[in-house]
């Protein structure tokens, strides 16, 4: 049988993100310090919302570099077990790498696209996706495949921005950078962007379209937390899959342009007390 429009266009777009996180894995893992201190406190409440107790066998999609798989492997303890799937094989690596330094011994690494899952109807105790659901072509097909996998009573939890206008680092980034690239700005709940799900209700209408039960969002901030814009922009540089994409078909002296101007338009979250970046996170708990 041969393949659908859609499917050719789904696994494009599957490979143009693996080749993006691949890329930005090596940064990502090396700012794992800022992101963990960035998402400390959402983080704990995602787990608490996915009701996580010793013993639990935990999905972890699109688990990055794992800081949070790390603490997952914690509230479960030895008797439990955890698997972390991603669709980057380089960022997993170094999940697993941190793993193994920090004696982990119960969590399992596998490269998986979250909108097909390796796994059997009803294998896990809860699911968790930290940062991850916005980025899948097809949010709802990620959701119903953590429905799937979700034993009867078990709770998925996701993490993802909330608007534009609750964002102002993530607008200011990505139209600066599109401006520089040449291109239009874009909507900013277009499938797969940083923003995608942050429309009011989005979430919790896919929950309750795959299935799920007792859909609740919590609205959270998330402020960066810096002594200088100029720690933020490296971070980026280092890390942001998107904005690192946008601007790497520019020249240097276009590309350093760039990032002069996003750093001259963050500075206005800076004060005499360092950088203070606004962020909002939606977290979506529900249960089978």
């Amino acid at each position: 049988m041969a393949p659908t429009s859609d499917t050719v266009q789904e696994r494009f777009t599957n490979d143009e993100a693996v080749r993006q996180w691949d890329r930005a894995a090596e940064g990502w893992s090396q700012h794992g310090a800022l992101i963990r201190s960035w998402l400390r406190i959402a983080t704990d409440a995602m787990l608490q919302m996915a009701n996580l107790r010793p013993g639990m066998r935990v999905l972890d999609v699109a688990a990055g570099a794992g800081d949070q798989t790390l603490d997952i492997a914690e509230r479960v303890g030895a008797a439990g077990s955890v698997v972390a799937v991603d669709l980057s094989p380089a960022i997993l690596r170094l999940a697993e790498d941190h793993a193994r330094r920090t004696h982990h011994a119960q969590i399992e690494f596998r490269v998986a696209d979250g909108q097909a899952l390796p796994f059997d109807d009803a294998s896990f105790d809860a699911v968790v996706c930290r940062l991850g659901l916005m980025f899948f072509p097809q949010p709802g097909q990620g959701v119903r495949e953590m429905a799937r996998v979700l034993r009867p009573g078990g709770w998925a939890c996701s993490m993802v921005f909330s608007g534009p206008e609750r964002n102002p680092c993530l607008t200011t980034l990505m139209g600066t950078a599109l401006r520089h690239a040449g291109l239009p700005p874009r909507d900013p709940y277009q499938p797969g962007g940083l923003l995608s799900l942050g429309r009011p209700g989005h979430v919790d209408t896919l929950f309750r379209e795959a299935g799920l039960r007792d859909v609740a969002t919590t609205t959270l901030d998330a402020p960066f937390e810096l002594r200088s814009v100029d720690e933020y922009v490296d971070f980026v540089k280092d890390s942001a899959g998107p904005v690192r994409e946008l601007l790497a078909a520019l020249d240097a002296s276009a590309a350093q342009a760039a990032w002069t101007d996003i750093t001259t338009r963050l500075r206005s979250f800076e004060d005499d007390h360092g950088w203070h970046g606004p962020n909002e996170l939606l977290l979506t708990a529900a249960r089978r």
